[in-house]
């Protein structure tokens, strides 16, 4: 099969949760399929693991270029300093979707996306975060899967519970349940779900009991 995998982040170097997780799961896949790679590049994750961002982007191209057939790398705005940050976080409050939705919006990569669906005809399309839910078209024919390294609503509301500054914990808790309510809302565009344990498959049944699935454990190897 033909798959577009679309990534919140780039899937390199292994060195921690989200990071492990994604580089392992389309590593495999990628054994037994030919797989594309669409994926922002998070200044902060890179910049923790090489010398320069540049040099972050070279690495992990070369390693994923092994076994991945195309990648592209694309810049997400609101890295461009902490105070774009600080302003879309302000903002998202007066918009339709969270700051966790609005975060990762791109015409480039929509652009890209487009494109690459023209071009390729692929059969599966994975997004690897519900930040990424935005480039679902429902024009699109091919199948598509949704990844939750958690159930995003569930943690930002977890973190009310353990943060003493009130104005953060009123900021979460809005987050928390708009972000809610936008997976109540478009979670049933996605053909099948992939959730890390039976507990957070259980959390997304809870928001809508009609979801296709999937449990794919996190492992050491």
């Amino acid at each position: 099969m033909k798959i577009l995998w679309l990534s919140h982040l780039i899937p390199y170097p292994p060195k921690s949760g989200v990071l492990m997780r994604s580089y392992n799961l389309i590593r495999e896949v990628a054994r037994y399929h030919e797989v594309d790679l669409l994926a922002f590049n998070q200044k902060n994750s890179l910049i923790s693991y090489f010398e320069s961002i540049q040099a972050g982007k070279a690495k992990s191209r070369e390693m994923l270029s092994q076994f991945i057939s195309e990648i592209s790398y694309f810049d997400i705005q609101s890295d461009s300093s902490s105070m774009a940050k600080y302003w879309l976080a302000i903002k998202s409050l007066f918009t339709n979707e969270p700051y966790t939705i609005n975060w990762l919006k791109s015409d480039d990569y929509s652009l890209a996306v487009a494109d690459g669906v023209k071009r390729k005809h692929y059969d599966v399309i994975h997004f690897d975060t519900i930040s990424l839910a935005p480039f679902w078209d429902k024009h699109l024919k091919t199948p598509c899967v949704l990844d939750h390294h958690n159930v995003e609503s569930h943690m930002m509301l977890r973190r009310v519970d353990h943060e003493k500054n009130p104005l953060k914990r009123w900021y979460f808790q809005q987050e928390g349940r708009r972000l809610e309510q936008y997976e109540r809302k478009n979670m049933s565009a996605f053909d099948y779900h992939i959730v890390c344990s039976k507990d957070d498959g259980l959390r997304l049944l809870s928001l809508d009991k009609n979801l296709n699935t999937m449990v794919i454990p996190n492992g050491i190897s």
